[in-house]
C-alpha cells in the first residue's frame, strides 16, 4: 500500500493513527485524510494533523462525502483528475510536456507517487533538501518534472508553493528561463503583490539581477516574504503550517556548460546559502544520469544536502497508456485502431522508444486527426516508427528544393545541414556521448538559416526568442537528443567529427577550469591547454571555434612565443659574429676587406651579390623575430589600442636590432 493515499481512523477516547506497516504515514510522505467515525472534535486531533491535513467527520457532517471526494480529486495522481486546456494538442511530438499537459501525462503513475512521497519526506525530515532526479536521455525526465510532479505539487496547496521551472541553458540567472525570471513571475502574482505591496521588494528583472549580485544571502529573504504572502488564513483559530517553497531546475546538466559557467557558480552559491538559512526551501534538479558525476565534481553542488531519485526508462507495458490515454481526453474523442496500438507496441523498443513513439503519434495526429481516427493503414503509409523520422527529413529536403535561396541538389543541402549542425548544435558531453547544444541563430552560418526554418516547421529543431539586457535574439536547438542517435545521416556526420568534438570538449573543460581556478590548478589547466593549442584543429576548424576559446588557445601559445623571441634576440649577436667571420673569409676571395672605422674597401665588383644576400638573410632573421614577438603579444593586447601597441613595440624591437648591426664592430668585444 505504499503507493496509495491513507485513511487514518480516529477513535472516541483518543486518537490513534493507523500507520502503514507500523510507522507513521508521514514517514513515507503520504497524504493523510483523518476520518472521524465517532463524536470526536477536530480540535482533539494532534496539531500536526489538524494543521496540515483535511479531516472528514462521519456521520454528522452532511457534506463529508463531497469534501472527501473533492479532497481525493485534488490529491489524485492519474491524468484524468486534470483537464486539458482548449486548443492543446494531445500528442506534443519531441517537445517535453508542460504543466498544461498534465491531463495527457500517462504511463508514469507509480513514479509520480514515489516522487511526491520523497518530496514530502524531505520536507518533513528537513535533513536532505535537494532531490536530484536522474534519468537516461530519452526517458522523459523533463515531462516527468513539468507535467507529472509540478501540477500535483501546485494542487497540494498550501503544502507546497512552486516557482516557475528554471532551465539553465547559457544563463541560469539572467536567461529567459533563469532564476531572475522565475522570481519575477512569482513576486508579481496578484495575491503576492497584494499581501506584500507595502514592502520594498525587487520585482523587475533588472532589480532582481542587481539584488542577487549585491546580496549573496538575499534569496532567503525573498523566500520568507513569498511564503508569508502565500500563508493560508487561520481556520477556527488554528494557524496552518507554513508551506514549503519548491525551486525546480530542468536540464540540470546545462549547469556544466562552458558559456554559463560563471552564472552557474553564482546560482549554486545562492542556493547553498539559502538552504543553510531557510529550512522551508526544497530544490529539485532533473538531470541526465551520465552528467551526475561531473555535477558532483562541482564543489558547491556536491556540498548541497541531496538525495537522488532514479527515473527508469518507461516499461513497455505502459506504452499503451501513452498511445490511448491522450486520445480519450480530447473532444471529440479520437479513435485508435487496436491494430495500430499493437503495431506501435511491437516497434517501440530500445533507448529512444519513447521519443520516437511521441514523434510518430504527433505526425499521425497532425495528418489524420480530422478523420476522427488513427488506423494501422495510416501507420504503414508513414513507414512505421522509423519511417516517421525519415518522412519528416525527406519533406524538409523536398521543400528546400523549391526555394531559390537554397541549392537544389541533395548533396549540397546535406553539406549545408552539416555545417549548421556541427558543432553549433551538437557536442560531446561529460560521458563522451553526443548531446545537443543551444545556439544563438547568429552563430549559425547565414547560408544555412533557410534550411533551419524548414527543420523548425517539421519540429526537428526548436526555435525560441530570448530577451536579455544586451538585446533580443533567437536561439535554436535540436528538438530531442534521440535525433542525434536515430537520424542515420546526422549520426554518421557526428561519428566522422567525433575526434574534433572531443578535442573541442577537452579545450572547453580546460578553459572552464582555468577561468574559475586559482594558483596551481590554473597553471595546470593553462599548461595542458598549450598542448591542445598546437593541434591542427585550431587551423582547420577555426571558423567553428568560439572567440573566447580561440583567444584562450592563442594565449597559451603566446608564452612560448615570447620565450622564442627572447631566444632569437639572444642569439642574434652570435649569429652576426659567425656570419661576419664567414662573410669576411668569403669576400676576401674577391678582394673585399674590412678597412676599419665601420668602412669597407671594395676591390672587385662580384662582391655586390654576396653583400645583398647577406643583408637579405639578416633582414629575414629580423622579420622572424618581429613576427614572433607580435604573435606573442596579440592575445594579450586586444582592440585598436592593442594593435597600436603591438606595432609600436615591434618597431622598437626592430630599431634596436638594426642599431646593433650598425654598432656591430663595437659589439664584437662582448663576443668570444
Amino acid at each position: 500500500m505504499r503507493g496509495c493515499h491513507r485513511f487514518d481512523l480516529a477513535g472516541l477516547a483518543s486518537v490513534a493513527l493507523v500507520s502503514c506497516r507500523g510507522s507513521n504515514s508521514q514517514d513515507f510522505g503520504k497524504r493523510v485524510f483523518p476520518v472521524l467515525l465517532a463524536d470526536v472534535q477536530v480540535s482533539d486531533l494532534p496539531i500536526e494533523i489538524r494543521a496540515d491535513h483535511q479531516a472528514i467527520k462521519f456521520p454528522k457532517d452532511p457534506f463529508a462525502h463531497e469534501r472527501l471526494k473533492e479532497g481525493l480529486r485534488r490529491a489524485g495522481l492519474d491524468a484524468s483528475s486534470f483537464s486539458l486546456p482548449p486548443g492543446r494538442r494531445p500528442y506534443p511530438g519531441l517537445e517535453p510536456l508542460t504543466e498544461e499537459d498534465a491531463a495527457i501525462f500517462f504511463g508514469r503513475e507509480a513514479e509520480v507517487v514515489r516522487g511526491l512521497d520523497r518530496l514530502r519526506t524531505l520536507r518533513d525530515k528537513g535533513v536532505e533538501r535537494v532531490l536530484v532526479i536522474l534519468a537516461a536521455s530519452g526517458a522523459g525526465k523533463s515531462s516527468f518534472l513539468r507535467a507529472g510532479l509540478i501540477p500535483r505539487l501546485r494542487r497540494d496547496n498550501p503544502a507546497f508553493i512552486t516557482l516557475p521551472v528554471v532551465r539553465p541553458e547559457r544563463s541560469v540567472l539572467t536567461g529567459k528561463f533563469g532564476l531572475v525570471s522565475a522570481w519575477e513571475a512569482a513576486l508579481n502574482e496578484e495575491h503576492v503583490v497584494r499581501q506584500s505591496g507595502g514592502k520594498n521588494l525587487p520585482r523587475s528583472r533588472a532589480e532582481l539581477a542587481d539584488y542577487f549580485a549585491r546580496t549573496p544571502d538575499g534569496m532567503a529573504l525573498l523566500v520568507r516574504e513569498l511564503l508569508q504572502a502565500c500563508q493560508p488564513r487561520p481556520v477556527n483559530g488554528e494557524t496552518p503550517i507554513s508551506p514549503t517553497l519548491v525551486l525546480t531546475v530542468d536540464q540540470g546538466e546545462e549547469l556544466l556548460d562552458l558559456e554559463g559557467n560563471l552564472e552557474a557558480k553564482t546560482f549554486l552559491s545562492l542556493v547553498e546559502r539559502t538552504l543553510a538559512s531557510e529550512k522551508r526551501l526544497l530544490l529539485v534538479v532533473a538531470a541526465r544520469s551520465d552528467a551526475f558525476p561531473a555535477l558532483q565534481r562541482m564543489e558547491t553542488f556536491a556540498r548541497l544536502p541531496q538525495e537522488t531519485f532514479q527515473l527508469p526508462s518507461m516499461v513497455e507495458g505502459s506504452f499503451h497508456l501513452v498511445i490511448e490515454g491522450p486520445a480519450s481526453v480530447i473532444k471529440p474523442r479520437l479513435k485508435i485502431d487496436p491494430g495500430l496500438v499493437q503495431a506501435l507496441l511491437e516497434d517501440a523498443r530500445g533507448q529512444d522508444a519513447l521519443p520516437l513513439l511521441a514523434f510518430t503519434l504527433e505526425r499521425l495526429y497532425r495528418e489524420h486527426h480530422l478523420e476522427g481516427q488513427l488506423t494501422l493503414a495510416h501507420y504503414e503509409r508513414l513507414g512505421r516508427l522509423k519511417g516517421a523520422l525519415d518522412a519528416a527529413i525527406n519533406e524538409v529536403f523536398s521543400k528546400a528544393r523549391e526555394r531559390r535561396d537554397l541549392p537544389s541538389s541533395r548533396e549540397a543541402l546535406e553539406n549545408l545541414l552539416r555545417s549548421a549542425m556541427i558543432p553549433h548544435l551538437c557536442r560531446i558531453n561529460e560521458a563522451d556521448e553526443f548531446a545537443r547544444r543551444v545556439a544563438r541563430i547568429d552563430e549559425i552560418p547565414p547560408a544555412t538559416r533557410p534550411l533551419i526554418d524548414l527543420l523548425v516547421e517539421q519540429r526537428l529543431i526548436v526555435r525560441d526568442r530570448r530577451k536579455e539586457a544586451r538585446g533580443e535574439f533567437d536561439v535554436i536547438e535540436v528538438a530531442h537528443e534521440a535525433l542525434l542517435r536515430e537520424w542515420p545521416v546526422l549520426n554518421g556526420w557526428l561519428s566522422e567529427e567525433r575526434e574534433f568534438l572531443i578535442w573541442q570538449a577537452d579545450v572547453e573543460r580546460l578553459f572552464r577550469r582555468w577561468a574559475t581556478s586559482r594558483g596551481h590548478q590554473r597553471k595546470v589547466a593553462f599548461s595542458s591547454a598549450r598542448v591542445l593549442g598546437d593541434s591542427h584543429w585550431l587551423h582547420r576548424k577555426r571558423a567553428d571555434i568560439g572567440k573566447e576559446i580561440r583567444r584562450f588557445l592563442e594565449l597559451t601559445k603566446s608564452k612560448k612565443r615570447l620565450l622564442g623571441t627572447i631566444a632569437l634576440v639572444a642569439g642574434f649577436p652570435f649569429l652576426l659574429r659567425a656570419s661576419f667571420n664567414f662573410l669576411d673569409d668569403l669576400l676576401g676571395l674577391y678582394g673585399f676587406a674590412y678597412a676599419g672605422d665601420n668602412s669597407f674597401e671594395i676591390r672587385s665588383f662580384p662582391t655586390v651579390p654576396i653583400i645583398a644576400g647577406y643583408s637579405a638573410a639578416i633582414l629575414a632573421y629580423l622579420a622572424v623575430i618581429v613576427a614572433t614577438f607580435a604573435k606573442a603579444l596579440r592575445p594579450r593586447l586586444q582592440g585598436w589600442i592593442g594593435a597600436v601597441s603591438i606595432v609600436v613595440l615591434s618597431a622598437l624591437v626592430c630599431v634596436l636590432l638594426l642599431r646593433l648591426i650598425f654598432l656591430f664592430p663595437a659589439a664584437m668585444i662582448f663576443l668570444p
